[in-house]
């Protein structure tokens, strides 16, 4: 499977999308696009796209700036393939904000068949091309941002320190080997971070709190 996300233009997935599945034709390629809205997510359909990850605000490290959470979007871009898409079978991967069962159940119930989750951090995540900027990855298109624990070089930013010397500060941190203004992509479910575990083991236990929280709504019901 090949994972696209974050083009300059349309143009580029319209013409490597189609290219892609010509060539992997023959044992069964499938293309993922990573979508912020449900314009995105059309054109995506449009092109040739064989699956959705759907990326609401909620998630770590790059995302559309302007877009919606996965409790909103989710349902906006299901409702977008019934109406306009009856012919395909698109399956759905919610990404952003799924830190447990509780999502993963929620998660369900909007349409979404598959998850994407990274789990990182221990504080709060903010929204901002600054991040780059300073790391010099400023090579994003202007609709996509990132999303990063607040450290030092945001909090001087905050402040009204210029770039200029938010990037001398940085660079000189990490010549120095300093960590404090390092770049830690995270979502805005930090906070349900209680451990750290092994990717298996949180999948594992996410299945199985879904399976719960599943069980006790039917209860409710």
């Amino acid at each position: 499977a090949i994972w696209l996300f974050a083009p300059a233009s349309r143009d580029q997935h319209a013409g490597i999308i189609p290219a892609i599945k010509s060539a992997g034709a023959s044992w069964g390629l499938r293309v993922f696009v990573q979508v912020g809205n449900v314009q995105a997510a059309r054109e995506a359909v449009e092109d040739g796209c064989d699956i959705l990850v759907v990326q609401g605000t909620d998630a770590g490290g790059h995302q559309w700036a302007q877009g919606a959470s996965v409790m909103s979007l989710i349902p906006e871009v299901a409702d977008m393939l019934a109406e306009e898409h009856q012919d395909v079978d698109i399956p759905l991967v919610a990404a952003g904000g799924i830190m447990d069962g509780r999502g993963i159940a929620a998660g369900l119930a909007l349409g979404t068949v598959h998850f994407g989750a990274g789990q990182t951090g221990q504080l709060w995540g903010q929204g901002s091309s600054i991040h780059d900027n300073i790391q010099g990855t400023g090579f994003w298109p202007k609709v996509y941002d990132g999303r990063a624990i607040i450290g030092e070089s945001y909090r001087d930013h905050l402040a009204g320190l210029s770039e200029e010397e938010n990037i001398a500060k940085y660079k000189s941190a990490m010549a120095a080997g300093e960590s404090t203004r390092r770049t830690v992509w995270a979502g805005s479910g930090v906070r349900l971070i209680k451990s750290v575990l092994p990717a298996g083991e949180v999948v594992r236990k996410s299945q199985a709190e879904a399976q719960e929280v599943i069980r006790k709504l039917q209860g409710k019901l």
